[in-house]
């Protein structure tokens, strides 16, 4: 797969905030919560409620 792919592309990188800035729009400025995405994974993913990232833990802490 190319390195750039461009803007309207599916497979192409954007910015993803780890809240939605629609239900967390006081956190929009904060690096913290940015991640890289697939356009068509933040499209797909919405305001929808943060999941874990790894899945289940493979024993206890």
């Amino acid at each position: 797969m190319p390195s750039f792919l461009p803007a309207g592309h599916p497979d192409c990188f954007e910015l993803d905030h780890f809240y939605p800035v629609s239900t967390h729009p006081h956190l929009i400025d904060d690096e913290a919560g940015f991640r890289p995405s697939h356009k068509a994974c933040n499209a797909a993913t919405g305001n929808a409620a943060v999941s874990p990232m790894l899945g289940s833990l493979s024993e206890q802490w």
